[in-house]
């Protein structure tokens, strides 16, 4: 089944942690392929308020607003048209509304579950805390300080700020695979290029309790940035031949 979603971000954050490579193959579906680098793998981690999300062609009124945290697997797959594919696989989302769960996880292969998420945000800082998902597996807390100051700090495994970027290029791409293990489904992201910015932010504390049980090892933030309010669609259904 297609669909096209829409919605708007505002505000998103987006952090991403270097993990060691062997600590995620497990994660996977054999015919997705970790994104390595060094003896690293890497972690998406996208905190959001998705607001009035409807099907297109719904009016904005009739939209739901949510909170979203998903962590994401940087990973491709080779498709059987000897093209290779990059982007998102899904671990984990946790949201705040309950409405969305089951279409959702129907729909998609996020992976959403119910719980409680809490922000305080004013001009210059954020606190996000998530509480009461099962036996606390995604109890997180999260400070942001939204106008740091000096340089950008480059954390192994890279060497300056043009490497990173060009390893982490966003792929607007959520990524799985059917139950046969034949077909890849794709959920793709359409945006205004042009109206894309992000700005480097501060982690000031960050506790994430399903990293730290799903990725054994040392998880090492290596990017922190925050998206600037942008329009988004997304185009589910699509589906590619392994």
């Amino acid at each position: 089944m297609k669909l096209i979603m829409q919605g708007r971000l505002d505000p998103c954050f987006l952090l991403s942690y270097a993990v060691p490579e062997r600590s995620v193959v497990s994660l996977l579906p054999q015919c997705l392929h970790p994104l390595t680098y060094r003896g690293f793998a890497f972690l998406n981690i996208v905190i959001s308020r998705i607001l009035r999300m409807r099907p297109a062609g719904i009016p904005s009124s009739l939209g739901l607003t949510y909170w979203h945290i998903a962590y994401r697997l940087h990973a491709s797959a080779d498709l059987s048209s000897n093209q290779t594919i990059a982007g998102l696989y899904f671990l984990r989302s946790d949201i705040d509304q309950y409405l969305p769960v089951i279409p959702g996880n129907a729909l998609t292969d996020f992976r959403f579950h119910k719980a409680s998420i809490r922000s305080v945000m004013d001009q210059d800082s954020i606190r996000i805390k998530v509480a009461r998902t099962p036996d606390a597996i995604a109890d997180a807390g999260l400070a942001i300080e939204m106008t740091p100051s000096g340089e950008d700090e480059i954390a192994s495994p890279f060497r300056t700020v043009g490497e990173r970027e060009q390893i982490l290029k966003y792929a607007p791409f959520g990524l799985s695979v059917d139950r046969s293990g034949h077909w890849l489904k794709v959920a793709e992201v359409q945006r205004e290029e042009g109206n894309w910015e992000e700005r480097r932010v501060r982690v000031q504390a960050a506790n994430w309790e399903y990293l730290k049980r799903a990725i054994p090892g040392e998880a090492r933030l290596v990017r922190a940035t925050q998206v600037m309010p942008i329009d988004y669609r997304w185009h589910i259904g699509r589906m590619e031949r392994l």
